[in-house]
């Protein structure tokens, strides 16, 4: 009975939003870590192994998860994200093991913060400046966004506090960011949602459900690759042009399967063969 109480205690402590620190829970000078703010949008590699990332990490990390977490950022990146002109959120993968991902938080404007490694579905979490229950919502959104990026929902939930104290979490406090997964044989939209005659067309038919998917997924891998916003953004662009064009061309087309089946297949090249501006001068 007890034990039900304490998860119920911190399902609620969690959806709670307020960043207040607590005793025992370290921060920074204000304004020591607003540097990273200059680095919105850049790949994560830029500041990985800058000193001053080195310092603010140790100030809001504690060591049982600090140095893993440097590791992790050190390897294959995504860009570097602010929100709010102070919430700075930066992640990456360990290098030569990318199943295990890195992710940190921080507050630009008093350097309190938390670090997350995910290592298959199990998720550690640590911050020397929150405890279970204090962790602030812009976090959390964070950490949500982060785990649907990558397609995570953790089902074991560790969390190191100020202190080094180790408590084990609900994971139901820690889910993803809520997003439409496609089925195993596409599409890759929501077709209950669609009622354009090329969506309908492609609900209706398994080949062009299978093929809109791999369009999907190629489009999805090309802008992961790329660690920079700027680029991917350029990428999302670009897919969402030639989805507009395919849709004018296919909707008017006296056999919209066959015009369908044929714009996958150039869109797919076109995806395989895609660099951003920056790359092409």
């Amino acid at each position: 009975m007890h034990h039900v109480a304490t998860v119920a205690l911190l399902v609620l402590a969690w959806t709670w939003a307020p960043g207040a620190s607590v005793a025992g829970a370290q921060s920074a000078p204000a304004g020591r870590d607003r540097w990273l703010l200059a680095f919105d949008g850049a790949s994560t590699n830029a500041v990985v192994h800058d000193r001053r990332l080195r310092d603010a990490v140790s100030r809001a990390v504690p060591s049982a998860l600090g140095p893993e977490l440097l590791a992790a950022l050190g390897g294959p990146p995504d860009p570097l994200l602010v929100t709010d002109g102070r919430h700075v959120s930066m992640s990456a993968c360990m290098p030569r093991a990318c199943h295990v991902k890195g992710f940190l938080w921080l507050d630009a404007a008093n350097g309190r913060g938390i670090g997350a490694i995910l290592d298959g579905r199990t998720l550690r979490l640590g911050s020397r400046t929150f405890v279970p229950g204090v962790v602030p919502g812009p976090a959390r959104a964070a950490l949500a966004v982060w785990l649907a990026e990558l397609g995570a929902e953790p089902s074991v939930v560790r969390f190191t506090g100020p202190r080094g104290t180790r408590t084990r979490l609900p994971a139901s406090a820690f889910p993803p960011e809520r997003r439409f997964r496609p089925p195993p044989g596409g599409p890759s939209f929501d077709c209950a949602a669609e009622t354009a005659p090329v969506a309908r067309a492609t609900c209706a038919d398994p080949v062009l459900s299978e093929l809109d998917l791999r369009t999907w997924r190629q489009a999805e891998e090309v802008r992961r690759a790329h660690s920079t916003q700027d680029a991917r953004r350029e990428l999302v662009a670009f897919h969402d042009a030639w989805r507009q064009r395919r849709d004018e061309r296919c909707g008017a087309a006296a056999d919209i399967a066959v015009c369908l089946r044929d714009e996958f297949a150039r869109q797919i090249e076109a995806l395989r063969n895609w660099l951003p501006a920056a790359a092409r001068r």
